[in-house]
């Protein structure tokens, strides 16, 4: 996304430079956790991790200083960067990447697993509201937020307060 995004977005805006139709309104654009560059964005994951304080000063320092800063292509010979990249593992191999401060969740205490197992694969024509929906969860999971999300914006009064008109497609 954080390469295609980009270039989709200035092709559109190139395409209305010169008066090529449909024209787009572009104010801008973001991207959210983007991933551009394979060996720059793991690479800088360590250092984000001491900077988080996930990884004290010392064990950040020995990795950087035996992996020369590579982390993702690492020279198998380098058995200092390989005995150093294993602390950093011991440390932050449990955590989430996409998102540190959350937790693992129990996959088997979630509303998506919940509804999986009663063979209820929509929540479409299944549920009317938020309320409705069964509190099985012990913890805040992430796949759970976006079922929940997704119930609250299609709800008729929602999408009515925050002016969302209905849109048919036809197949």
């Amino acid at each position: 996304m954080g390469i295609l995004v980009p270039m989709i977005v200035q092709e559109i805006y190139n395409g209305n430079e010169v008066g090529e139709g449909p024209q787009i309104n572009i104010k801008g654009y973001l991207l959210g956790n983007p991933f551009t560059d394979t060996s720059g964005d793991y690479n800088s994951r360590i250092q984000f991790a001491n900077h988080m304080a996930l990884l004290s000063d010392a064990i950040y320092k020995s990795a950087e200083e035996n992996c020369d800063g590579e982390y993702w292509k690492i020279d198998p010979n380098n058995s200092l960067c390989i005995q150093a990249l294993q602390v950093v593992d011991k440390c932050i191999g449990r955590i989430r990447l996409p998102h540190i401060l959350e937790p693992y969740c129990d996959d088997s205490n979630t509303l998506k697993f919940y509804l999986s197992r009663r063979g209820l694969g929509t929540l479409d024509k299944i549920f009317m509201d938020t309320w409705s929906l069964p509190q099985v969860q012990k913890q805040s999971c992430r796949v759970d937020n976006y079922l929940y999300s997704y119930v609250w914006a299609n709800n008729r009064d929602v999408r009515k307060v925050l002016h969302v008109h209905e849109v048919s497609c036809s197949k």
